[in-house]
């Protein structure tokens, strides 16, 4: 079992990811970002680590679902859920073609969509937003 295979395990199986309790919150957030380092060393691609690590900064300092913050709690597990599960698939097939991010800038646009999915298209990726 490889070191990604390693962490990949300890992430997938974290008590956080069953009820989201306070007390594993910062255990997980370190563990994540553990995973996604290691697996920006396999796969070079620098854009879905810098995402990944971007939501992960919202959930374990809290800054979602105020008023003046356009980022919800569940959007923000459903990215986290969504990397853990490109990883997966990484791992199961060697193939890294697609993923998802949700956008946590530009707090002032209430309208904007946050989600993107971003596709290897030969060898560059391709970025498709939905309205």
């Amino acid at each position: 079992m490889t070191t990604l295979e390693k962490q990949h395990e300890i992430v997938k199986n974290h008590p956080y990811r069953l009820n989201h309790e306070e007390q594993y919150k910062k255990s997980f957030c370190k563990e994540m970002k553990k995973l996604c380092e290691l697996f920006w060393d396999v796969t070079t691609e620098s854009f879905f680590y810098h995402e990944v690590a971007s939501n992960l900064w919202h959930i374990e300092e809290g800054y979602y679902d105020e008023r003046e913050v356009n980022i919800k709690f569940s959007e923000l597990i459903k990215a986290i859920e969504l990397a853990i599960g490109t990883i997966h698939k990484y791992i199961e097939t060697g193939k890294f073609e697609e993923y998802w991010t949700y956008y946590t800038g530009d707090n002032d646009n209430k309208d904007r969509n946050r989600w993107s999915q971003y596709v290897k298209v030969k060898d560059k990726w391709v970025r498709k937003i939905f309205q």
